[in-house]
């Protein structure tokens, strides 16, 4: 079940401040009745109390204190319901969570390692500024971003999540800007159950499956409690995402290649800067198989075989407003508007200029999780316990869709082109001409794989003692928590050897074919023809792509421990005064090492498996992808921090006010002292049913590992030179280095929320919500991107941005100056967001009606009025990122940020089955909701901060799941679901973060509990 509730309460409390889901089915169905989560002990000194619930929203856990924090409680019942794999896919659903990275959605990260992370996103402000926890404790991240794999939860011991949306630093310490979502188990499970899982997709791919196993029980005169769960999940994931050519794989649709073009800077008048495309444009910055971008022999493509053919510009038959794409390079009399999926593959035959295959729709995943817990009574008001996290995730994944190269210089005497190059060359006066390639004929597709074990182990103890003659409770644990990755990426190019490899030539006529340079011979170069649709040896790639491919070994640590203490310690007129406050203490630490072809050979000698190659740089960022530097990092923060509930008046005739307040002080190695505050009341108003909440506070986001101390870490990215001539705008490929700044302050959030509960005793089994919030961040830690760091010295004269301190758009790639971008995070920005959540449910039966059985409606949903980040820096714009429904837009969040979210659910139980019907929308979007639309040819004049466009919409999504439960025995439950049921795709343009890339899937499964 999902229920809103406020602090911890009894029943009859939870009964009249929770608010479950929200409502309608179209508006009219006003959803569900939300019985309790199951309950929990909050203490050891007695048995555990059935009718107690603490839920996440406050430290303080006295029983009717409210907290007027909105907290969703999404329950064991309706994670049943959903039947997903795993508790990110259930969770992840709730709308208040905005881009969420999961398996299917964040296979892009060649260099991170965030591969096969599965990370939750309240209200869209980054995975970083959502506090995960697990039983209130916290949990080692997974990489340095600071990020929680949620998916390594012991699924079948959770019996609720706690989803805190709202501010809750001052409770729960950093992190908790956007909100915290606590996973609860069931500390005192008993018996055995089980789940067995399979899918596959309509397509007949991505076929995969999870088995979950739980044990519980008792001993020692029921002092002794124990628990443990393993799950082993795999799936096979979807690579490629498509075929060379754009051709769809496993009968999925073709993906099209629908685009933009940026016509560049001076448009001609009436024109947009940006132009939609026809479906299956071609690029003219590289082809598949290789294309001469400038100069006399400018537009010669390289077909089967390497003949050279004439590349269709379309339009005037050049490069239109030097864009980035044609506006119908097509053949075949496949004309502009008019190709259909089969003349569309056809024009992407011969020229294509496509990329060679989309990146994986999904990556391959394998994850075994391990789980145990056992506790103690050592005396009735004291117990001990100890907690264990093994886990074991591997991925691979595709996440790109070849080994894009532009700006590349090739002779005309290389040995591997047709005659007829030698031939125009010489009649054009040129020894030398530019081309772009997706190297499409390399032997294999780059790949990376990722290995990541976590290691977490806990002790703690809880209970309660007397002190001036009231009762206290107090919990302590000590987390050591290690997360170990290896992440390799396979089949990825050494640049600079690539570069010798097709640099081919015969040293006497008639002679074999080698590479060109001396040094590179000697070093064991093979000649590799780049030139068209043709077929080389394993050997000759394998020496530009070795075997090993480029490496990463990365440990992070952290140690946490914390001391919580709860009492009443005394009375008001109007009830008890609860408290909470206590100290908490950790130590966050990593360590990585690269290969020495990525890192250097100063920094990591070469060895057997990385042998020295003259050819390369000496300082590393050798490969195309995946230049992992040596790093470290290390901080401590400790917090000291105090909470009160005061209960001002409890009248029949005004209501109930309860005041909650909290402060806490925090000390970080890296900056010092920083405080935060929370203050809030709930009035519980003599209307019937009608509760009003509100809550302020300052939080904050420390810098995390990756902020302040990632190592340089070289990326392959692509530029526009806004000053290059004679043409402007013209594409360069540049290496990125990201940096990291141990110079980082905290960021200071301010959260405001206001609601209301209804919850009319006239009407039993209706619960109705509706919560406003606004959250503002200051000196939000802001890494521009490339383009933002290049326009604003280029465009705006920002000499801040200029000079070699922060990029170079000369130089040769591949070599020991090439050209580059620097990317370091400044406090510098500001962000302000604003929306609000509305939540019921409704439960109800129609047995006087003569039919049998009982309903529940259910509804949850979200609106993000305003998405503001103002970055800070003269001359970069300010972005609005609600309703950008793409995944083109700048940090917290690129994934992604739809205006409206509803998940809405109905369910009807009769007997041995439960039938369920889930509804998952969001709404119609932008491409950028920051450019303006317009028709041409009476657009406005373009600027840089607020681009025309004359296509600016991407369509909605809804998706319909069903499912059906049977309940075979008293100990056997047989289930299945189809998910998307009409096997709705991600339209053009629209963010995987936010829509359905995989399309129909079919799970069936069965869950057995003794």
């Amino acid at each position: 079940m999902i229920t809103h509730c406020i602090g911890t309460k009894t029943l009859r409390s939870t009964l009249r401040g929770c608010s479950a889901l929200l409502a309608p089915a179209t508006v009219m169905a006003l959803l569900m009745a939300a019985a309790p989560a199951a309950a929990q002990s909050s203490a050891a000194n007695a048995p555990a109390d059935e009718s107690e619930i603490i839920v996440s929203a406050s430290r303080i856990t006295a029983s009717g204190f409210d907290a007027p924090t909105p907290t969703t409680v999404f329950g064991q019942e309706l994670i049943e319901k959903q039947a997903q794999p795993n508790l990110f896919d259930a969770v992840s659903q709730l709308p208040a969570l905005q881009g969420n990275s999961g398996t299917a959605v964040n296979n892009f990260n060649t260099s991170t390692g965030a591969t096969g992370l599965s990370a939750l996103n309240l209200r869209g402000l980054g995975t970083f500024r959502t506090l995960i926890l697990l039983d209130g404790q916290r949990i080692v991240p997974s990489n340095v971003s600071n990020i929680v794999d949620v998916s390594l939860m012991p699924q079948l011991l959770v019996q609720r999540v706690d989803v805190v949306t709202g501010g809750a630093s001052a409770s729960f310490g950093s992190d908790a800007v956007a909100g915290v979502v606590n996973f609860i188990t069931n500390k005192r499970f008993e018996g055995f159950k089980a789940n067995v899982q399979a899918g596959i997709t309509t397509f007949g791919d991505n076929p995969g499956g999870t088995v979950q196993v739980a044990y519980g029980g008792k001993a020692l005169d029921d002092r002794l409690h124990f628990s443990a769960s393993a799950e082993y999940y795999y799936s096979e994931g979807i690579i490629p995402g498509s075929a060379p050519g754009g051709f769809g794989i496993n009968g999925r649709p073709d993906p099209f290649l629908t685009s933009t073009r940026n016509r560049g800077g001076n448009p001609p008048a009436g024109l947009a800067q940006l132009d939609r495309l026809t479906d299956g444009a071609q690029s003219i910055i590289r082809a598949q198989n290789g294309l001469i971008t400038s100069g006399p022999l400018m537009g010669t493509g390289f077909g089967v075989g390497g003949v050279p053919f004439q590349f269709d510009y379309g339009g005037s038959g050049v490069p239109n407003f030097n864009g980035s794409l044609t506006q119908d390079g097509t053949v075949d009399g496949c004309i502009a508007g008019t190709c259909d999926t089969e003349l569309r593959g056809t024009a992407r035959g011969p020229q294509s200029s496509a990329n060679p295959g989309d990146p994986a729709i999904d990556g391959e995943i394998e994850r075994m999780v391990a789980y145990g817990r056992v506790s103690y009574e050592l005396t009735n008001r004291l117990e001990i316990f100890a907690t264990v996290n093994l886990a074991n995730v591997k991925t691979n994944s595709q996440p790109v869709s070849g080994t894009p190269y532009t700006g590349l210089r090739a002779q005309c005497d290389n040995a591997f082109l047709d005659p007829s190059i030698l031939q125009r060359c010489q009649e054009a006066g040129i020894t030398e001409f530019r081309w772009a390639t997706w190297s499409a004929n390399n032997n294999e597709y780059l790949t990376v794989l990722n290995d990541r074990k976590m290691r977490r182990f806990v002790i703690g103890a809880e209970g309660s003692f007397d002190l001036f003659g009231k009762d206290w409770k107090f919990d302590a644990y000590y987390q050591l928590g290690r997360t170990s990755a290896d992440v390799t990426v396979k089949n990825n190019v050494l640049t600079a050897a690539y570069r010798a490899a097709f640099d081919a030539v015969r040293l006497t006529p008639g002679g074999p074919i080698v590479c060109r340079s001396e040094v590179a011979r000697a070093a064991g170069c093979l000649p590799f023809n780049a030139f068209g649709d043709v077929t080389n040896s394993e050997e000759a790639f394998r020496w530009f792509a070795p075997e090993v491919g480029a490496q990463n070994k990365s440990k992070q640590e952290q140690d946490a421990a914390a001391l919580i203490i709860n009492g009443q310690p005394f009375a008001l007129p109007a009830g008890d005064v609860s408290v909470a406050f206590g100290v908490e203490w950790r130590r966050e630490s990593y360590v990585q090492t690269g290969d020495p072809y990525g890192a250097g050979f100063a920094n990591t000698p070469a060895n057997a498996e990385y042998p020295d190659n003259p050819v390369l740089g000496r300082n590393g960022a050798n490969w195309f992808a995946g230049n992992f530097a040596n790093g470290d990092g290390r901080y401590t923060a400790t917090d000291l921090f105090f909470e009160a509930g005061v209960p001002v008046f409890d009248s029949d005739t005004i209501g109930t006010l309860d005041v909650n307040a909290a402060v806490r002080a925090t000390k970080y190695s890296t900056s010092g002292w920083v405080t935060t505050w929370k203050l809030g009341g709930t009035w519980d108003t003599p209307l019937d049913g009608l509760r009003i909440r509100a809550v302020r506070s300052r939080d904050i986001r420390a810098p995390n590992l990756s902020d302040l101390f990632t190592a340089p870490v070289s990326l392959n990215a692509g530029v526009q030179d806004r000053l290059s001539t004679p043409i402007p705008n013209n594409n360069v490929q540049v290496v990125e280095r990201n940096l990291g700044n141990p110079l980082l302050t905290p960021e200071i959030g301010s959260n405001l929320g206001v609601g209301a509960v209804y919850s009319p005793t006239f009407l039993p089994g209706l619960r109705l919500s509706f919560d406003y919030y606004e959250i503002t961040l200051n000196d939000a830690v802001q890494n521009l991107s490339n383009q933002q760091i290049v326009d604003a010295c280029q465009i705006e004269n920002n000499q801040t941005f200029c000079g070699p301190n922060n990029f170079q758009l000369t130089g040769v790639t591949g070599s020991n100056n090439p050209p580059y971008v620097n990317r370091r995070p400044f406090n510098v920005a500001s962000l302000t967001t604003r929306g609000f959540d509305i939540e019921g449910s409704y439960q109800f039966n129609l047995e006087s009606a003569g039919i049998p059985g009982n309903f529940v409606l259910r509804a949850l949903a979200s609106h993000v009025i305003d998405f503001t980040i103002n970055p800070g820096i003269t001359g970069v714009a300010t972005s609005q990122l609600a309703g950008n429904n793409s995944a083109s837009q700048p940090a917290p969040n690129p994934n992604g940020i739809a205006s409206w979210k509803w998940f809405l659910q109905q369910s009807y139980e009769v007997g041995k089955f439960t039938f369920t019907a889930t509804e998952r929308i969001v709404s119609s979007g932008a491409i950028n909701p920051n450019n303006v639309l317009c028709v041409e040819p009476n657009c406005p004049v373009t600027t840089n901060q607020n681009q025309t466009t004359n296509f600016n919409f991407i369509p909605g999504q809804t998706l319909v799941d069903v499912g059906a439960i049977f309940r075979l025995t008293d100990n056997v439950t047989l289930y299945g679901n189809v998910d998307n049921l009409f096997n709705q795709l991600a339209p053009p343009f629209g963010s995987p973060n936010i829509y359905n890339t995989i399309g129909r899937r079919y799970r069936v499964g069965a869950r057995f509990n003794f």
